[in-house]
């Protein structure tokens, strides 16, 4: 999928927004305050309104909101508690609609996200402290002398760009994938169904032989959000999605979990197209429940009909687009019984 078209998710706010009546406060566990205290040490100012907002059910100023989310895209791995307390949040405050906006393709950019804004600068760390530490287990051992010192550098430095840099690699991705499995569970709080096909998608991302360390911890979290998504779905949402979602729903007609195809059928009944039909003439042949079988048959006759209105619609436009100019015609060319009609010639045209 293009994660450019992600950010393109049509949720335009109105240019002038009327105030809205407040929510219902959000009341905090100890284990929520605990994690939202984590921002004291960077970013004390914002307590403040954020304990504000939570307890008046009003949305954050629109200043000390997009601060926050100008520090979700900064993607330093050095904050990773941060980052993902920051990425929560999206997820209890309350929001106004061009909020709401904003924050999910701010999260839809998290997930997107596969290395960190400072990946290289963390790496060299790690290569510098265990060339360090190298360098004095030699002199403890051997004692200080140029040599001494020349092979400790020269022998760590070996050992960090080998068996240890790509064990930090791992662990760097382990950690990516618990943000990007921080802003799916926000995206499911949000239930915005415009991200119906991007949750789809997640649900086997990195599929193919390009899993990392952590992946399955997001895809647990898309598959238990995206219900709670789907179900937001209506057939006014019919060709408004974004052209990723309906192949990714499709792809769920397989999925272990019946209870998961099942809403994934339930969402191509609302907006899918022609593309699904096949999908789901295969879901009738595999040896599913009867149940899922079932419903595959009541969804199909409606994928069906909207193919061929699809295809009727192709084929008006195709007859009402105006013939480019110095195009040629094409003339059966069935001069004996042995040749195709399918065969074409270009008519000839004589100069003047």
């Amino acid at each position: 999928m293009d994660p450019d078209s992600v950010f393109d998710l049509e949720l335009p706010a109105p240019p002038e927004i009327p105030p809205l009546p407040p929510a219902a406060p959000v009341v905090l566990t100890d284990a929520e305050r605990a994690r939202l205290n984590v921002l004291a040490k960077r970013h004390a100012p914002l307590l403040a309104p954020i304990h504000q907002s939570l307890e008046s059910g009003l949305p954050l100023p629109e200043e000390a909101f997009d601060f926050l989310l100008w520090q979700l895209e900064q993607r330093s791995a050095f904050r990773l508690r941060e980052q993902m307390t920051l990425t929560w949040l999206q997820g209890v405050l309350p929001l106004n609609p061009a909020q709401r906006a904003k924050s999910v393709r701010t999260l839809a950019s998290i997930f997107h996200t596969r290395k960190w804004s400072d990946h290289s600068a963390r790496m060299m760390i790690y290569v510098g402290v265990s060339t360090a530490v190298g360098i004095i287990l030699s002199i403890l051992k051997g004692g200080v002398s140029s040599q001494t010192v020349f092979l400790a550098i020269f022998g760590s430095m070996l050992l960090s760009l080998f068996p240890i840099a790509p064990l930090m690699a791992i662990i760097e991705d382990a950690r990516i994938n618990r943000l990007r499995a921080q802003a799916m569970e926000t995206l499911g709080k949000l239930g915005v169904p415009e991200t119906s096909g991007l949750i789809a998608g997640a649900v086997y991302d990195a599929s193919g032989g390009k899993e990392t360390m952590g992946i399955q911890r997001v895809r647990k979290a898309a598959t238990a959000v995206l219900p709670r998504v789907l179900a937001g779905l209506t057939p006014a949402y019919y060709g408004r999605l974004e052209s990723s979602a309906v192949p990714n729903l499709c792809t769920l007609l397989g999925h272990h979990n019946e209870e998961l195809a099942l809403a994934a059928l339930d969402a191509l009944e609302k907006v899918g197209d022609g593309r699904a039909v096949l999908p789901v003439e295969g879901a009738l042949k595999k040896r599913r429940s009867e149940r899922l079988r079932a419903r595959a048959a009541e969804v199909l006759p409606i994928l069906v009909a909207r193919r061929e209105r699809e295809q009727a619609s192709q084929m008006l436009l195709r007859a009402s687009a105006p013939q480019e100019a110095g195009e040629e015609l094409l003339r059966a060319a069935v001069t004996t019984p042995d040749q195709a009609p399918e065969q074409l010639l270009r008519a000839s045209v004589e100069e003047p």
